[in-house]
């Protein structure tokens, strides 16, 4: 079976030393956040992790889900982890405690979110859709939504989901089939079918709070392609009342659950909505004005924040794929024997050495190494600019633009450096890797979703590219060029930095001067921007965890300097943030070349001509 190790020491590392989150009290959620509270929480919840969920995930797989008679069952054992997971709170460990929850800052929920997402991808996929849909009804719902509902969510007593996608509408909302129609009551009766919606049916909860969009009739009961007839609603699998008792079982049904290539232990619906009672959230909106064009409805906001969030969990789930399989990489070499070492036998008595001293093997498991580390701190350096854009502080609307900037970025580079991690460690087994029994080829199968679902990877690209650059003037990148530019210059005459200062400035640069190819040739020619946008997120995913590493650097130097600590773990942070400044820095000119490129040859592909 695979191991799996919570890192808390990198999160200490992160949390107390990097960014220093216990002395930031003036945000909001940090007030009574202190250095042993979250060491407490972090320990324990990887305790649990290693304990209760890790080791289900390999079973979990292979049993899967079971959908007989209507019904969907779970994998053996998630029932009861799932009703453990709850009692301890950490489904809850995010919301409000006027909803019955912890109140713990978002870096906080985020480090347990990617510990779990390490153990059991599949079970840890239950409640974290459970809190991004609890955290869209209480920013959207009615009042008694916020009563009787919420809490049974944060509790785990109720689960959620998201439910978006139909057989002929994935990232296109115009082909929006579903439709909702007002009663007189004020509740809508829906009708439609939703396919991909991950937990849409299981026995883990008791009730089941979908929330999902759908489109509203004209007066004439014509469905429009125009965005703002998309609304958002919450359907429950079991009716719950405004008093909060619960009513009949609602029209929602399964038509079945998705035989897939990985996370097999999380149950992937068709949920079919026959005539389902449904609430609109949000406020209602207004007749448009004569010749106004709507974009998009008040309710919808709720829903563009559900998935954001989503996008950042996903985003974090490229994370921990790449942690676990950096992580069982690392065990096999240093026990599989192999060859010896280029430069002659490290253990003569031996009849080989460990497969660790072969330098290709040290390079794969320093790529995961490097990435995962990296972007663990980018994460969390996100998550704390999201609490500065609600705070006072005079650069909260900069630190909200770089959070937002940085969410299609998290999701997209993330998540295909995760895929390249998991390949990567099961790589490290050499053929031992692809057999079912050793479990690492299932970090290979649960990771490839992470690319596609809540947005594929190329529709992350052109969201950064197409819609967050050219916002407000640019104001976004330029909120990050000048923090990143800033950094360098308060550090450009420390010496020490210099080897991870200079690569990260020839960076920085390069995607500037990418940035401005783009402003002028994307509006051009808009193929141009559509053929650039996937090197560019890359590029500029690549740089942002360069300047971190450069920013980890600094704090590593400073703990080796004064003595005492794990010198180890110091040193192996240098060593990880060279591997990046040497193999990872150098792809920016070449993503600039590919940039330039432009789309002419892409769209002079005669693609009919090659089928048949």
């Amino acid at each position: 079976m695979p191991v799996y190790r919570a890192p808390v020491a990198d999160y200490q590392f992160l949390l107390h030393d990097v960014f220093e989150v216990e002395k930031q009290t003036d945000l909001p959620g940090f007030k009574n956040i202190s250095a042993d509270l979250i060491d407490d929480v972090l320990s324990n919840a990887g305790k649990f992790c290693e304990e209760v969920l890790h080791p289900l995930n390999q079973p979990g797989d292979e049993e899967g889900c079971h959908f007989e008679n209507g019904v969907v069952r779970t994998p053996k054992g998630f029932k009861e982890a799932y009703k453990a997971y709850s009692q301890a709170g950490w489904g809850g460990l995010g919301a409000p405690e006027d909803f019955g929850g912890s109140g713990m800052p978002a870096f906080v929920t985020m480090a347990v979110a990617e510990m779990a997402m390490s153990a059991n991808q599949a079970f840890a996929m239950y409640p974290g859709l459970t809190s991004a849909a609890y955290s869209a009804l209480i920013a959207t719902g009615a009042d008694w939504m916020k009563q009787h509902i919420v809490p049974k969510m944060v509790s785990g007593e109720w689960s959620g989901t998201m439910c978006l996608t139909e057989p002929g509408c994935g990232t296109d909302l115009r082909l929006m089939k579903t439709r909702a129609v007002e009663q007189p009551d004020g509740t809508y009766r829906m009708k439609g079918t939703k396919i991909f919606i991950s937990g849409g049916d299981h026995d883990l909860a008791d009730n089941i709070i979908h929330m999902v969009i759908a489109k509203i009739p004209d007066p004439d009961g014509q469905i429009h392609d125009d965005l703002s007839t998309v609304n958002f609603f919450m359907v429950p699998k079991f009716i719950v009342k405004e008093d909060g008792s619960l009513g009949t079982r609602n029209a929602v049904n399964t038509g079945g659950i998705e035989h897939k290539m990985g996370i097999r232990g999380n149950a992937t619906c068709v949920l079919n909505f026959d005539d389902a009672i449904a609430w609109r959230l949000g406020p209602k909106p207004t007749p448009p004005k004569p010749g106004e064009k709507r974009h998009s409805s008040e309710g919808m906001k709720g829903m563009f924040g559900m998935m954001n969030a989503a996008r950042l969990g996903v985003g974090v789930q490229g994370i921990s794929i790449g942690e676990i399989a950096y992580q069982n990489g690392l065990d096999y070499a240093l026990t599989r024997r192999v060859g010896h070492a280029l430069t002659g036998p490290k253990e003569p008595d031996k009849p080989a050495d460990l497969e660790i001293v072969h330098p290709d093997v040290r390079r794969m498991l320093l790529h995961c190494k490097s990435f995962v580390e990296g972007a663990r701190a980018v994460a969390m350096w996100t998550s704390i600019n999201m609490a500065v854009a609600r705070s006072s502080r005079p650069d909260a609307v900069n630190a909200g633009l770089v959070a937002d900037l940085m969410t299609p970025v998290i999701k997209a580079f993330f998540t295909d450096m995760g895929f390249e991690a998991a390949n990567f460690g099961m790589q490290c087994y050499g053929g031992h890797g692809y057999i079912r029994d050793n479990g690492v080829e299932q970090f290979v199968r649960d990771g490839r979703i992470n690319q596609t679902y809540e947005g594929a990877n190329g529709v992350q690209a052109m969201d950064l590219v197409g819609r967050k650059l050219g916002r407000n003037g640019g104001a976004a990148p330029m909120a990050l060029f000048n923090t990143i530019n800033g950094w360098l210059v308060d550090n450009e005459k420390d010496q020490a930095l210099a080897p991870f200062a200079a690569p990260v400035k020839r960076g920085v640069e390069t995607l500037q001067q990418a940035t401005l190819w783009l402003a002028q040739h994307g509006i051009q020619n808009p193929n141009d921007a559509g053929a650039a946008a996937y090197d560019y997120l890359r590029l500029m995913g690549i740089v942002v965890v360069g300047w971190m590493w450069a920013r980890l650097v600094k704090v590593a130097q400073a703990k080796l300097a004064a003595g005492g600590g794990n010198a180890a773990f110091y040193n192996n942070k240098l060593i990880a943030a060279r591997y990046w400044m040497e193999r990872m820095m150098p792809e920016c000119p070449m993503l600039f070349e590919r940039i330039q490129a432009g789309s002419a040859t892409l769209m002079a592909f005669d693609a009919a001509a090659d089928n048949g």
